[in-house]
This record gives C-alpha cells, structure tokens and sequence, in this order.
C-alpha cells in the first residue's frame, strides 16, 4: 500500500539512519585505536629517549672522572691504571650502549662523539708517554676533552628535546582517545536509547494494539485504535487491516442484505406458484397455457438464483471444472446472443462478429454463462430503445468478447467493488438480481487463464470486455479461486 503522507517515518530511513550511526561510531572506534597507538609509540619513544639522556649523562661523568683520575695519578705519581682502565671501558660500554636507544637524527652526533672520545684517550696517552708538566698535557688536552663533552651536552639536548615532544604527543594522544572513547560511548548510549524509544513507540505498541485490535474482532468488535506515531509501515498495516475489517463487516451485511434479498425474490415466484398450484387445484381448467406459460417462467427465475447460488459455492471452495475442447468462439457467442435477442424486446442486440473462425480450447457451456450474464445484465441496466452491441473476435495472443451497452454507466468506485460478490448499488435496488453474476463471471474467466475488465463513464454506458488467451492444452481443468 502506498505512503500517502510523506511525512511518516518509514522503517528502512530508521535502518539507514543507523548505518549512519554504525559508521560513524566505526571511524570513531578506529581513530581511538589510532590514538590508543599513537600514545603507546609517544610512550615508548619518551622512554627511549629517558634512557638515552640517562645514559648520555651518565657518560659524561665517566669521561670527566677518567680525566681526574689521570690528573690525580701524574700529580700525587700515583699507580691509578686498574681504575682509569676500569673507567674507560665503561665509556665504551656507555657508548654502545646509548646506540640502542638512539634515533636516526643522533647517529651522526654518536659517531663523532665516539671519534672524540677515542681521539681523547689516544691523546693522553700519547703526552703521558712523554712525562710532560701536568699544566702542559691539560692544555693540549682541553680542545679535544671540551670537544667530546660538547657533542655529550648536544646529545643529552636532544634526547632531552626528544622526550619532551614525546610526552606532548602522548598526551595529545590520550586527549584524543578519552575524547573519541567518550563520544563513542556517548552516542552508542543516545543511540540504543533512541532506538529503543523509537521502536517501543513506532513499531511495539502499535502492533500491540493490532493485537488487541484482532482479538476483539474476534469477539465481535471491529473498532481499531489509531496507528498513531507508528512506522509508515505499520500504518500502512494498521490500514490495511482496517480496510479488511471494514470489507470483512461489509461482506457480512452484504450476506444478511443478500439473505434477506433471496427471501424475498424466492417468496415471490414462489407464491406465484403456490397460487397457480390452488387455483389448478381448485379449478381443473385454470391451468391454461398462458398460466403454465408463468408457471415455467416462475420456476426458471428460482432455478436462476438456485444456479447462482451453487456457482458461487463451487467457485469458492475451488470446485469448478472445465471441460475444454477446441471450439469456435463464435458459435457459443451466437447462440446465447440469439437467445437473449429472441426473449427481449426492451433493447436490440446487435452482434458483430469475425469472419475467420476463432478457434480456442475453453468450455463452450462456461463461454455461453459467462456472456449470459453479461448480457443479462446490460438488458437489467439500460435503458429500453438502447443498442446491446457484442463483439467477438481474435486478438494477439488469443481472443476478446465485448458487451457494450448505454445505460447509467458506472462510477470509478462502482468499478473497483463490482465484481466483488453480493455487491450491488443502491440505487438499483429495484433491479432483480443478488449480485453473484460478475463475481462468477470474473472468477470462471480466470479459471480459463483471462481477464475481464470494465471501461465506463457516469450516465454513458459501460463496456466488459472478456480476454481469453490461446493456448494448445484442450484437457479438462479444475480450477480454484
């Protein structure tokens, strides 16, 4: 059924809404994890960058305590090898070891500052070996020992630098993921809450009361409270069961209008029979051929709606069989116009048929009621002097009956009910008839594989045209509603 208010919220703008929300708590779960990386790698690096500092700091100590320990032992001529040996492997141990926490931008600097540190012990070894004045070696010695600890001093600079933008990085990074951590919770919060809210109240108690809307009408009220704020599909659910509800208490006043209507159109032939049965009783010679003449008409009308009635039963319980056979379409076609032609004098009925045969496999019986009653009820419905035209003939794919008369015509909403059984408009009231005659055409036109359709216009007549198809099976056939 469609939307007519474009307004209603429907169930897929509610998916897609939350697809929204999955993605956008996705990107924010992957920029958490990006931050949750980020801080770890600005965590390790300030680390990193500690211990480089640490042990930077720890090697310029050791070159200074080596050269005061050399300066001691030439000014006191002490024998202080073992510990100035001692100390200038742990300067080399130093040196290998900040290599392993260093990064590319302080190979460079390490590099040199090994050179220093090598040319440094070189050097004072080399003055020493020539016993000069303390004061001299300490002299010549300056440039290369400042060297050295300079290039130290960058290097613990830059560690230093390095840790500081580290930690700033590792903050930011925490920053953002407390932020993405909390956003994310926060809309998954607000986003469960919304839609359970929404579904509870668009979709749950709708249905609920649909539910209850069921079971009372299964007690016999088929009140139904509005749909409200629903989904637009369960609006469209809620009218449409309120549209069978009303068709089904239609249909039900229908039958006790139609019951009522049986009773009366059968009481009357009836009575009519009844009384020429007590006049014959009584007088011998009443049963003239005039009265016999009634008698039979009578009888047909009861034999009529009986007929109907037992259609309408086998169309319903999905009992109708037809017996095909490769027949000229035209032949049933002019029989059951000849008849009709034969029995009215109110309008003509003219017949308009095709030349060439028109060869289909249906059932000739079948064919001649369903245009009995078409033309039947075109006589009930126009207007006396009026034309009754009926056409038979081939068309693509099959062929086509059409019954066009001039009568009152029929309203749009006339069209859609028409064929529904036991409907009839009130203003024909007075016409005969319990409104079972389209209803059993269209359902034995589809068990024939057709459709018949209604093409009309207020207060110009109407045209029912009958479309069966072609088709090579000619074996009997049931066929169900």
């Amino acid at each position: 059924m469609p939307d007519a208010n474009p307004r209603r919220l429907r169930i897929h703008a509610v998916t897609r809404a939350a697809a929204v929300v999955a993605v956008v708590l996705v990107a924010l779960i992957l920029t958490a994890a990006f931050a949750a990386s980020r801080a770890w790698d600005a965590s390790q690096e300030a680390g990193d960058a500690a211990i480089a500092a640490a042990i930077t700091d720890e090697f310029d100590q050791a070159l200074r305590e080596y050269h005061r320990l050399g300066n001691v032992a030439m000014a006191e001529s002490l024998n202080l090898d073992p510990a100035r040996s001692a100390v200038a492997d742990l300067i080399r141990t130093l040196l290998r070891d900040v290599q392993q926490w260093a990064d590319p931008e302080t190979t460079a600097l390490l590099r040199r500052l090994t050179a220093q540190t090598e040319r440094y012990f070189l050097e004072r070894e080399e003055l020493e070996r020539q016993n000069l004045e303390l004061a001299a070696i300490i002299r010549r010695l300056r440039p290369s020992l400042e060297g050295a600890l300079a290039t130290s001093h960058a290097l613990q600079v830059h560690h230093q630098r390095r840790y500081e933008a580290a930690r700033e990085t590792q903050e930011e990074a925490l920053l953002a993921l407390v932020a993405t951590t909390g956003i994310s919770a926060l809309l998954m919060g607000v986003s469960v809450v919304a839609f359970a809210v929404l579904i509870n109240s668009r979709l749950l108690n709708p249905l609920y009361r649909l539910r209850r809307a069921m079971a009372a009408f299964r007690d016999g009220d088929s009140h139904l409270e509005p749909a409200g704020r629903a989904f637009a599909e369960v609006h469209d659910l809620v009218e449409g069961y309120q549209e069978l509800t009303e068709t089904i208490v239609r249909q039900r006043r229908n039958q006790l209008i139609f019951l009522a209507a049986v009773a009366h159109d059968l009481r009357n032939p009836l009575a009519a029979i009844k009384l020429i049965a007590q006049s014959a009783k009584a007088h011998a010679p009443y049963l003239t051929p005039e009265r016999i003449e009634q008698l039979d008409a009578q009888l047909d009308r009861v034999m009529r709606m009986v007929g109907d009635l037992l259609d309408a039963l086998s169309i319903e319980t999905g009992s109708v069989t037809l017996a095909l056979e490769a027949t000229d379409l035209r032949r049933p076609v002019e029989t059951v116009t000849s008849l009709y032609a034969a029995t009215t004098d109110r309008q003509r009925i003219v017949l308009h048929s095709s030349v060439e045969p028109v060869m289909l496999c249906v059932d000739p019986a079948r064919i001649e009621q369903i245009l009995g009653n078409l033309i039947s009820n075109a006589i009930k419905y126009s207007d006396p002097g009026t034309d009754i035209v009926v056409t038979v003939g081939a068309i693509p794919g099959g062929a086509e009956i059409a019954v066009r008369d001039q009568g009152r015509g029929l309203s749009e909403d006339d069209i859609q009910k028409i064929f529904q059984p036991f409907h009839r408009r009130p203003d024909f009231g007075s016409v005969p008839g319990v409104g079972l005659g389209l209803f059993i055409v269209r359902r034995l036109v589809r068990a024939h594989g057709g459709e018949v359709t209604v093409q009309s216009t207020p207060g110009a007549g109407a045209t029912f045209c009958v479309r069966l198809p072609a088709t090579k099976d000619c074996d009997p056939r049931t066929d169900g509603p």
